[in-house]
């Protein structure tokens, strides 16, 4: 993806999801001071994940309205298959927010309804994007659209303008060698996490500097033959990075979604 479209959409949906993450703590301090039973806990219920669902949609309108800025008007299969990836990992991380919050509804019900209404929002969000496919399909542009291969980002952006040019740069240059190699499902995680750690306003910048340190580290192991890398190196690593971003709750989840990804590629 274009360095400078993955930037712009980064900025974008965090701009937006931040007035959906205000509207949704004024709705939960109005539901809290509701009598506490069971219409408090389903409606903070209902409240947090209509909160996912916004998030889950606006993800998917801005690159939607990127991708077909930058086709001409139109998506590809590889648009739509990169959207819906990007759909489904907002929603995951969501998921596991919501059920691990200490704060999350005490509703029986409770982990039934998330899955429910996550697998709902994804598949109508991947047949609202199936049904443009068909359509450009049916009344396709006059000039022909170079199709996007599906080749995963290898560079990170700086989010929320802060500069850190280092960890990124020393992130970016492994990424180039991993993306080489055909290792594309290890780069594109690197990069969304990347991108989230710089962008969250739960880290401090030293946290930031910390935990894009870590996975420069992780990205420099992954660039090595098997046979050089350091498991013990690697363990330690994946057992850290956690601990430097306990702050910031959708990057811990997004951690937690992705760690079996990591750990499975090493070996560990």
């Amino acid at each position: 993806m274009d360095r400078e479209i993955e930037r712009i959409a980064i900025l974008r949906i965090t701009k937006l999801t931040e007035k959906v993450s205000d509207d949704t703590k004024a709705k939960l301090v109005q539901a809290n001071g509701m009598a506490r039973g069971g219409q408090q806990e389903a409606l903070r219920l209902k409240i947090s994940l209509e909160s996912c669902e916004e998030r889950c949609r606006i993800t998917a309108r801005v690159w939607v309205e990127l991708l077909e800025k930058r086709n001409g008007g139109y998506l590809t299969q590889e648009n739509v298959t990169f959207i819906g990836r990007r759909v489904r990992a907002i929603a995951d991380a969501s998921k596991h927010h919501i059920r691990t919050n200490p704060n999350r509804p005490k509703l029986a019900s409770t982990a039934a309804q998330i899955d429910r209404c996550m697998d709902r929002v994804i598949g109508a969000i991947g047949q609202d994007l199936e049904l443009k496919l068909l359509e450009y399909r049916a009344f396709p542009p006059k000039e022909k659209v170079v199709e996007d291969k599906g080749h995963v980002s290898i560079n990170i952006h700086h989010a929320a303008n802060v500069n850190f040019g280092q960890q990124i740069g020393n992130i970016n240059a492994s990424l180039n060698t991993i993306s080489e190699h055909g290792d594309g499902d290890l780069a594109e995680v690197i990069v969304k996490l990347s991108e989230m750690v710089a962008s969250a306003q739960a880290l401090q910048r030293s946290q930031k500097e910390e935990a894009l340190q870590v996975l420069a580290e992780i990205a420099k192991q992954a660039e090595t033959r098997p046979e050089s890398r350091s498991k013990v190196t690697l363990k330690a690593l994946v057992a850290h990075f956690p601990t430097i971003v306990a702050t910031a709750a959708d990057l811990t989840a997004l951690w937690t979604h992705y760690v079996p990804l990591i750990s499975k590629f090493f070996g560990l």
